[in-house]
């Protein structure tokens, strides 16, 4: 028994070195996870649960993206906002082609932008990617919170033009607690349940045994 025991501490140690990193993370929030999509509507954005630190997608041309981060956690957090042109469309056929899209970015704090234009709130900045000499694939704009700010981040995403994908990701969201005085939880790796499963019942063995 205590052989069998320890053989299988063995293979759920291998399990938990091989697991990623980011198992343990909350989750990111994609397209996929919301009905029709995400929204570009000012008065119904799409709603980025607690369970989500971090929320990425795909798009192309113009329009607007918007989103609701609720229950940020006070402290001046920074969240990165990324952008790069999708590979995908550059292959060797396609090389001597110019992909190019950008846009602006605008937040506002506890209040709702207002009317079509998305007024109120501040400017973040442009973003531009593209796969001339002069621009990068990539583009990164980062988002610093004031230290005293917590509540409520409308964050609009305005693609004004684009002739590629463009992949985006919107990170990392850290939230306040709850109001019970809770974190958000975070479902534990499958692993780790069956790490202690295992080191319980090798407690147990060992009691038997004595």
């Amino acid at each position: 028994m205590k052989q069998t025991v320890k053989k299988y501490l063995r293979v759920v140690a291998a399990l938990v070195i091989a697991l990623p990193a980011s198992a343990a993370t909350a989750a990111v929030l994609t397209p996929a996870d919301i009905a029709g999509g995400y929204s570009g509507s000012v008065t119904s954005p799409t709603v980025v649960g607690s369970d989500y630190s971090d929320v990425s997608g795909t798009t192309k041309g113009s329009g607007t993206l918007v989103f609701l981060f609720s229950n940020l956690a006070a402290g001046g957090q920074s969240i990165t906002l990324d952008f790069n042109l999708n590979a995908d469309v550059m292959g060797f056929s396609n090389f001597w082609r110019y992909y190019a899209a950008g846009g602006n970015i605008r937040y506002s704090l506890n209040s709702a932008f207002a009317g079509n234009s998305y007024t109120g709130g501040w400017d973040l900045g442009s973003f531009a990617v593209s796969n001339s000499s002069t621009k990068s694939l990539t583009n990164s704009v980062l988002l610093t919170l004031p230290s005293d700010f917590s509540g409520d981040l409308y964050l609009a995403l305005n693609f004004t033009y684009g002739n590629a994908p463009v992949n985006f990701d919107i990170g990392s969201v850290t939230r306040a607690s709850m109001p019970d005085g809770s974190v958000p939880a975070i479902p534990l790796p499958a692993s780790l349940v069956l790490l202690a499963g295992a080191v319980g019942a090798l407690g147990l063995h060992r009691r038997k045994a004595s």
